[in-house]
């Protein structure tokens, strides 16, 4: 395994230990805010174990789609949804997390079918650029997703009586 590699490696078994923390929490109570923060994490831990992966063996077009899959379009938003179902009325947040879902399992779909961009083979150690391997519709999205999500979230921290 490359040096390079105990960074991400350290960081999936961090995430790993979160995500069990956030397990255990939900199944005690079984908060649905509790439940998108534990679908986020699983998500990012997903992405975090794929760039662990690419850095350590090589990137592959499965790693490489679970990264940015998980890592970089899904783990945000499902933080905000938690987010939102903390601070918003229950059947708004309800309304939301439909279309999350919808959302989310369109991406799968995406994510596995989009064909790279002119025939690009992903190779080496080096954390591939997403643009130039994704059409830049889904690259719209994985930004689109991250910066809506990164403003609910903000927006909560800071002022949580703005969305409630």
């Amino acid at each position: 395994m490359r040096s390079q590699a105990w960074v991400p490696l350290a960081a999936t078994f961090i995430s790993i230990e979160f995500t069990l923390a956030l397990l255990r929490r939900w199944r005690l109570s079984r908060r649905s805010y509790l439940r998108s923060w534990l679908i986020s994490f699983v998500f990012f831990t997903a992405g975090t174990g794929a760039l662990w992966y690419g850095v350590a063996f090589g990137w592959s077009s499965p790693s490489l789609r679970l990264y940015y899959l998980c890592g970089a379009f899904l783990s945000v938003p499902w933080l905000a949804q938690g987010e939102l179902e903390l601070l918003m009325p229950p059947k708004t947040a309800r309304i939301l997390l439909f279309f999350l879902v919808l959302i989310s399992v369109n991406s799968v779909f995406v994510f596995g079918a989009v064909p790279f961009v002119r025939e690009a083979v992903v190779s080496g150690t080096a954390i591939p650029r997403g643009k130039e391997f994704f059409p830049t519709w889904v690259i719209v999205g994985v930004i689109l997703s991250n910066a809506l999500g990164t403003l609910v979230v903000c927006t909560a921290f800071r002022n949580p009586t703005v969305l409630g």
